[in-house]
């Protein structure tokens, strides 16, 4: 529960309701003296609170494996490189929610990604840049085509 909390940022607030699980973690059962500490409600409790951090920190995984897909995605893109279908499989939200995979290790999976792209994209860095510039190029003609239509058939 402690590591959920730091995790997920959780405000002190939120803490204080158990405080006194919290005091007690490293007690023995003899030194705990607080009544209904270890009852079966109270536990329920405090288990209740670990689902609630677990599934926020699913949901907060998933918001997070969401964004660097989007960025892998656009390094890609700005690369020039063909999106890869094989990925997208392994990287869905479906297997994530499923409890298939680790979140933890699709992050990883995606960060390695994002790097081979990066180095890819660095080692075409002069194609890219005359691909951006014959771009740049070809976009000016098609207005520059456009605006001597409509300027003759305005006319």
């Amino acid at each position: 529960m402690l590591e959920l909390w730091n995790l997920m940022d959780t405000p002190l607030e939120e803490h204080q309701m158990f405080q006194n699980v919290t005091c007690n973690i490293a007690a023995s059962e003899h030194e705990i003296t607080e009544p209904n500490t270890l009852s079966i409600d109270f536990l329920s409790y405090v288990e209740s609170e670990v689902l609630r951090l677990e599934q926020l920190k699913v949901s907060k995984m998933k918001d997070l494996v969401l964004k660097k897909k989007t960025e892998l995605e656009e390094h890609r893109r700005r690369a020039h490189l063909i999106s890869e279908e094989g990925y997208a499989a392994e990287f869905s939200d479906e297997v994530i929610e499923a409890g298939v995979v680790d979140p933890a290790l699709v992050l990883e999976q995606i960060e390695a990604h994002i790097a081979t792209v990066k180095e890819e994209a660095f080692s075409r860095k002069d194609i890219l840049e005359k691909v951006e510039r014959w771009l740049n190029a070809c976009e000016e003609a098609q207005v520059t085509m456009l605006h001597l239509i409509l300027m003759t058939f305005l006319s």
